[in-house]
């Protein structure tokens, strides 16, 4: 809801982490818009990461560009935290 507070809307964000990934990974990619606020975007992103599923790679490389710094630098984070989304980021990089 855009109208509920936003530390409500970051709590929101970070349960769906409880979420399967295929309830979880919408909302979470919606939230990845460039419209949407940085904390926001910081909550959704360590969200997805915290999934092990490789398919989180994709929406948070294609986030990666219209991020603000700090937003970036998590998702960063979170490509390097599992082997298997190195390779996303490295094929973003070249």
């Amino acid at each position: 809801d855009e109208k509920a507070p936003l530390e409500d809307r970051e709590s929101a964000a970070r349960l769906l982490g409880h979420a399967t990934l295929a309830e979880a990974m919408p909302v979470l990619v919606e939230l990845l818009r460039p419209d949407v606020p940085s904390v926001l975007k910081t909550a959704a992103v360590q969200t997805l990461a915290a999934f092990t599923d490789p398919s989180v790679s994709k929406p948070l490389v294609e986030a990666y560009r219209a991020a603000a710094p700090g937003v970036r630098a998590e998702i960063v984070l979170a490509l390097l935290a599992r082997p298997e989304r190195i390779g996303s980021l490295l094929d973003a990089v070249e």
